[in-house]
């Protein structure tokens, strides 16, 4: 999404696709992403020197879905059917289910002294068999509530628990692929451009900047 913090981030090219032939014409919705890029990059220079696994992947997945937010925002906005997002943004919806587990523990707040690792940081458990808690268990437990009670059986009392997060360069190179997706999807569709333009347009837009 951004090659580095000088180059304008890839997902500008939406203001590209909702343009329209006028000079003083203005769409908000590829600067507001871009803006957001930005910000993400601050913060993921800051994440570079956390020592704390679970700090650094709390902050990484909450700001990760508050881009999905946005593209949810807009896939409700157009129609956009929940099997086509599933099939086609996966990524999305692994992000929105690590975002649920730090915003809502629901059962993991019984769990006791739990260990965190990643695909690059390895660890050392106690228990031979502990209970693990990667993607497979978020996407079921943390895509809903319809599981809550055999988590509480699952989660209630352990102590033998690890937190095993993806390697997240995998997570952002596909969330930045699927970011695109959308964008070429939309420069595909005269009906979405017609319908995101509507909403976030101003014909005038530089000359009332102008004059203010």
């Amino acid at each position: 999404m951004m090659e580095n913090r000088k180059r304008i981030p890839k997902v500008c090219s939406l203001h590209d696709v909702l343009s329209v032939p006028k000079t003083t014409a203005h769409n908000c919705l590829g600067c507001n992403l871009a803006d957001l890029t930005n910000a993400f990059g601050e913060v993921l220079n800051g994440l570079t020197k956390c020592k704390d696994l679970q700090a650094a992947f709390s902050i990484y997945f909450m700001w990760l879905n508050v881009f999905v937010e946005r593209y949810d925002f807009m896939f409700s906005y157009l129609g956009v059917p929940d099997s086509y997002r599933i099939k086609h943004f996966p990524v999305f919806l692994q992000i929105k289910h690590w975002a649920n587990f730090q915003k809502h523990p629901k059962a993991f707040l019984f769990v006791h002294h739990p260990s965190f690792s990643c695909p690059t940081v390895g660890i050392t458990v106690d228990k031979k068999k502990p209970k693990i808690i990667d993607q497979v268990f978020v996407d079921k437990y943390y895509k809903g509530g319809k599981h809550n009670e055999s988590l509480s059986s699952e989660l209630m009392n352990a102590r033998s628990v690890v937190v095993h997060y993806p390697d997240p360069r995998t997570i952002v190179e596909d969330f930045c692929a699927q970011s695109q997706k959308f964008v070429e999807i939309v420069a595909k569709n005269p009906m979405y451009q017609e319908l995101l333009m509507e909403k976030s347009t101003l014909l005038d837009f530089f000359t009332e900047e102008a004059e203010s």
